[in-house]
């Protein structure tokens, strides 16, 4: 499965929205399966983004139940909440690199930031 990063960035807004109450959050992402989510889940617990659970082990791996956005998770999301920005920033990384990374984005955001503000 490829990773999509604007599934990523969609997951921890969703997260986000949750009450904090440590029970498990419920993730579902219009237009991506439960399978595409769980998979990024993941990715993104290996990343440290978020705090999670694994409640099950399947042939495909671990079900993931996120609990809550750690600091990266919520420095990353505000770095890219803005839709202009966000955009921005995967064109700036897709256009200097060639491809779509995580360490790309943290860059291009703060270099699409300045532009944006006409610096």
């Amino acid at each position: 499965m490829k990773r999509d990063m604007d599934l990523v960035r969609e997951i921890l807004l969703e997260c986000e929205k949750q009450d904090g109450t440590g029970r498990p959050i419920k993730v579902k992402v219009e237009g991506h399966s439960g399978d595409e989510v769980n998979y990024h889940l993941v990715l993104l617990k290996e990343v440290g983004f978020i705090e999670a659970s694994s409640v099950l082990n399947t042939r495909f791996g671990p079900i993931v139940q996120p609990i809550r956005l750690t600091w990266s998770g919520h420095e990353f999301l505000n770095a890219a909440r803005s839709s202009k920005l966000w955009d921005g920033a995967k064109e700036f990384a897709l256009k200097t690199t060639g491809t779509l990374t995580l360490e790309g984005l943290k860059l291009a955001i703060p270099h699409v930031t300045k532009l944006l503000m006409g610096g």
